[in-house]
């Protein structure tokens, strides 16, 4: 559930304002926090214990997460764009 909420509510709040503030000038803003995120992540893994299990920065299959996870997050930008639009 902790990944889920801030989903919902997100969704909650996009029904209820439908203001549009996401454009592709925020997409390297978003791959910034991003690897902030995976530099902590990082350094918590290989020091203490791995976050994730599928994250443990020891496999190729990490990385190819970690890929798959930006390119998620960038599809997500434009479907969320297009949702916008539609609604508005």
């Amino acid at each position: 559930m902790a990944h889920a909420m801030p989903v919902i509510l997100l969704f909650t709040d996009l029904q209820f304002n439908l203001i549009v503030i996401w454009n592709a000038s925020f997409i390297p803003i978003y791959f910034f926090l991003l690897g902030i995120y995976l530099l902590m992540n990082l350094i918590y893994s290989v020091e203490v214990s791995p976050v994730y299990e599928i994250i443990d920065y020891k496999t190729w299959l990490s990385y190819v997460f970690l890929l798959a996870c930006g390119v998620f997050m960038v599809a997500c930008h434009y479907i969320f764009r297009l949702f916008c639009k539609y609604c508005k």
